[in-house]
């Protein structure tokens, strides 16, 4: 079975312990069943954060993110807004 996206591991885990505290991250090689170009691969690597605590904001997910690309050796981070309907709110 190959997986679409990493987003079962982390809701497993919030399943698990609803009302701690935590800093969730995954990363993992998805599939897609998508025409291949320039932009789009049917395989590629996702990286998913999840922060969910008292006074938790987008600003705090953020600088949580670049330090995890930082330590990954990636300097240049930069952040864009977006917006994808079928994921809202999000």
């Amino acid at each position: 079975l190959l997986r679409t996206h990493t987003t079962s591991m982390t809701i497993q885990y919030l399943a698990e312990h609803p009302r701690e505290p935590c800093k969730i991250f995954s990363l993992g090689r998805v599939f897609r069943r998508e025409a291949i170009d320039y932009s789009h691969l049917a395989e590629f690597y996702q990286v998913e954060g999840i922060v969910m605590e008292p006074g938790a904001s987008f600003a705090m997910l953020v600088g949580v993110m670049r330090e995890f690309y930082q330590r990954l050796g990636f300097e240049d981070i930069r952040v864009r807004p977006g917006y994808f309907p079928y994921t809202e709110p999000s």
